[in-house]
């Protein structure tokens, strides 16, 4: 899918460090020491992007027209079968100071092969059938965009609360070989040929999300990341959650640009059901897999 979900994911960081400055009286009997931290001054506006590449897995259930398929798919199966896999993929953030705000964008065609899938809610002459290469093809885009604050931002760590909106958009089809004597019609299928498809439909709707991000530098050229966050909250999705933890080490290319590899793992799950019956369809799946991009900083 987008999530075809990681989803999750993925930043950089901007760390503040102090230095200490010692002042001391040799001529007193009793040495006095003053020390003060020097803080640095705000510093300008910092961009950072990062096309990415996430070897997503998925695991979970999707509906369309009433009937749902379950799947577990690795990352090859899904090279295997897919028409597309990762069209697109790509990040984004803008900060100054202790704000930011920052976006993430997720394309993928997937096809889900019959091997790997299984009908939740099978019907006497119909069987999911691999025409083509997959009996579920799902078109998957998710786009998010949050505003975080760092709380703590101190020697090399940061740590920071986001919130923001997690968009989805899905179409979902169902191909089922027509195995004996079924009435369509009343299922909410179209025939085509030996075959009968159920067409979800495009459908979308927004999360709203809350989030931490920590930052933890190992050396000024190494960095850990982790972010975690929850959404949904039954406004859009009944759930959904994301995690994403990542190590990244940098260059400096020119004295205002630098460029990090970033490497990682990224879980994004979601909970969505919309309509019933044969007007039923949703996703309720999770997205996981090891992620690898190149951050740009300015």
């Amino acid at each position: 899918m987008i999530g075809r979900i990681s989803a999750i994911l993925i930043a950089g960081a901007v760390t503040v460090a102090g230095a200490p400055a010692i002042a001391a009286d040799f001529e007193m009997a009793d040495a006095t020491i003053v020390a003060t931290e020097a803080v640095p001054p705000g510093g300008g506006w910092e961009v950072k992007v990062t096309p990415y590449g996430w070897m997503t897995g998925i695991n979970g259930t999707i509906t369309a027209r009433g009937r749902s398929v379950s799947t577990a798919m690795s990352f090859i199966d899904l090279v295997q079968d897919s028409d597309e896999l990762i069209p697109f993929m790509g990040a984004w953030s803008v900060g100054k100071d202790r704000f930011s705000i920052f976006g993430d964008f997720f394309y993928s065609k997937l096809g889900f092969s019959v091997e790997k899938s299984k009908e939740v809610n099978p019907v006497a002459g119909l069987k999911l059938s691999a025409n083509a290469k997959a009996g579920l093809d799902t078109t998957l885009t998710i786009a998010q965009v949050a505003l975080a604050y760092d709380v703590i931002k101190q020697g090399g760590t940061a740590v920071g609360f986001y919130a923001g909106a997690r968009y989805w958009n899905a179409d979902a089809d169902l191909t089922f070989k027509i195995t004996g004597e079924v009435n369509l019609s009343n299922l909410g299928l179209k025939r085509k040929g030996k075959f009968a498809v159920a067409h979800s439909g495009g459908f979308d709707w927004v999360d709203p999300l809350v989030g931490i991000k920590v930052k933890q530098d190992l050396t000024p050229q190494d960095q850990l990341t982790l972010i975690a966050d929850i959404g949904g909250f039954g406004v859009g999705s009944e759930f959904s959650w994301q995690v994403f933890g990542g190590y990244s080490h940098n260059w400096q290319i020119t004295r205002s640009t630098e460029m990090a590899l970033a490497l990682g793992y990224r879980i994004l799950s979601v909970d969505y059901t919309e309509g019933s019956g044969i007007d039923a369809k949703g996703l309720d799946l999770t997205l996981h897999g090891p992620l690898a991009g190149l951050t740009f900083t300015w």
